[in-house]
């Protein structure tokens, strides 16, 4: 009892020290435009909800042994992130590698995420870290004030399939989605047919939270009006100026997202620093709900995620990290076990298995090892199922 209470103290003291430097303007003015490097090209198109959506695209380098027509690659950030996450340096950057071992890549920006539509309050919340490109997307209208997870589902999926297939000339593409960016393609697949979706690779995605959850994802759902304020004021500042400090305090974040051992300060700085997204209500309330009842449903409660799974058949590929606290390896599990997909593949990465380490939820793409340990996985997965009919 007492270590749930300090729990709950902790994450309260973290939000106020994140509103608080936020309220300050103490963040860094620095910007991540130089992250996508000059070979990436930046693309936008629009939803059928009007929101206006940001695609980088890496081309394919030649391959000799990548002969066969292949489907083109989307990577999805996950919850309150941008597509830099999957390109924070050189080493760690499954983008380029791999568009340089012959895949075509895109890199998908959410909406309300980085170079897509964003509330034009969300700009101004955060006008000291204003970041190029923002300015020439963004809405005042009351409809992109909050937005929920079945909109992404809904309007972004579609829209971004539609787009790179119309730009390739393919007509599939291999979807891999980290966190909530392999969530919202299960519900996808769940509720449509797969016509335009080749393969999955999902890595660090959840369809249950086991029950009772673990204990900072309670202290989060049980002070979640309090968390709600800080987010209408101001997270992204405050992620921005707590990153300077980050390596000298444990903070509730890093113990949900990384296994401290398996990732460097300094990747972690990065992400606070240019990765990180405020979020709209609509979507903390659906994530909330999902800590709360264990499985992932629509906003209005009409749909469940988890229970249509069951028609996912598409090739899938399902990853996971041994010390994941976010989706801890049971929650990526249970989805081999129930999808009717007859080439699937689980894989959990931890030490038991053969691994440096065990991974955590971010490790799986950030981590100190992840880019000859993970990244090889996936590649090989990848090259046996992308290929395309002429």
């Amino acid at each position: 009892m007492n270590s749930k209470k300090n729990n709950l103290i902790i994450t309260k003291i973290f939000l106020i020290c994140c509103l608080s430097v936020s309220l300050l303007g103490c963040g860094s003015a620095k910007y991540f435009i130089d992250f996508y490097g000059k070979e990436a090209k930046t693309y936008y198109f629009q939803t059928e909800d009007n929101w206006r959506l940001a695609m980088n695209h890496y081309p394919a380098k030649k391959n000799p042994f990548l002969t066969k027509p292949r489907a083109p690659i989307l990577l999805c950030h996950g919850l309150g992130y941008n597509s830099l996450f999957w390109v924070l340096d050189d080493k760690i950057n499954l983008a380029k590698y791999l568009s340089d071992r012959g895949f075509d890549v895109w890199l998908l920006s959410l909406r309300g995420s980085g170079l897509s539509t964003k509330p034009g309050i969300s700009v101004i919340k955060n006008i000291t870290e204003t970041r190029p490109g923002e300015l020439n997307n963004i809405s005042f209208k009351p409809s992109f004030l909050n937005w929920s997870i079945d909109d992404y589902i809904n309007y972004d999926i579609p829209a971004a399939l539609k787009f790179i297939c119309e730009k390739t000339g393919k007509k599939q593409i291999t979807w891999v989605g980290h966190s909530l960016g392999g969530m919202i393609m299960y519900a996808y697949l769940g509720k449509n047919k797969p016509d335009r979706i080749r393969s999955v690779v999902t890595i660090g995605s959840p369809i249950i939270i086991p029950q009772p959850p673990n204990q900072i994802l309670q202290a989060f759902a049980e002070i979640k009006n309090f968390f709600k304020a800080c987010l209408i004021i101001n997270i992204r500042s405050g992620a921005t100026a707590i990153a300077p400090f980050h390596e000298f305090i444990n903070t509730p974040d890093k113990v949900l997202f990384y296994n401290s051992d398996n990732i460097n300060d300094e990747t972690v700085t990065k992400v606070l620093t240019y990765v990180v997204e405020d979020l709209p209500l609509a979507v903390v309330d659906q994530m909330i709900k999902m800590i709360q009842t264990g499985i992932f449903t629509s906003k209005d409660g009409s749909i469940n995620y988890t229970e249509q799974i069951k028609n996912i058949d598409v090739p899938i590929l399902l990853i996971c990290g041994k010390a994941d606290n976010l989706a801890p390896p049971e929650s990526v599990r249970y989805v081999y076990h129930q999808i009717k997909s007859e080439r699937k593949k689980f894989i959990m990465f931890g030490i038991a298995n053969g691994y440096k380490k065990d991974y955590g939820h971010n490790d799986l793409i950030l981590g100190k090892n992840a880019d000859t340990e993970v990244y090889p996985k996936i590649f090989k997965w990848l090259k046996l199922n992308t290929k395309l009919n002429k």
